[in-house]
């Protein structure tokens, strides 16, 4: 089936009026690491190792496969993705969601449940 590209401002609009309704999302707040005991090196190890194992996985179970070439439209499917769609998923997960669930329930809680909200909306 082809695929039919679209770029919808939806979610640009969706991002713009959280930042209007909600400034505090660009408030710097005390940071919140999970790793304390890493320094930078283990911690951009662990990253690496979870990257490899997690994609291995995939190729493994099949679901994910090499399927060259990129069509010719490649690069407008990347920028779309990364300027309309992946910084602002996180904005609202992560500024917005999360900040919401940190200051209700404790600081782990908040950030495992973030992250199931966030897969659950991409399942």
């Amino acid at each position: 089936m082809p695929l039919i590209l679209y770029l919808n401002f939806d979610k640009p609009m969706t991002i713009f009026l959280l930042l209007m309704l909600y400034p505090a999302l660009l408030i710097n707040r005390k940071p919140f690491t999970l790793f304390k005991a890493l320094n930078s090196s283990q911690l951009s190890a662990l990253v690496v190792f979870i990257f490899i194992l997690i994609f291995s996985l995939a190729i493994l179970l099949l679901l994910i496969k090499y399927d060259p070439p990129p069509p010719s439209w490649w690069w407008l499917f990347a920028l779309n993705n990364l300027l309309l769609t992946c910084i602002i998923e996180e904005v609202f997960f992560r500024g917005f969601i999360q900040q919401i669930l940190i200051s209700l329930i404790n600081r782990l809680m908040g950030l495992i449940l973030t992250i199931f909200l966030f897969g659950l909306a991409h399942f």
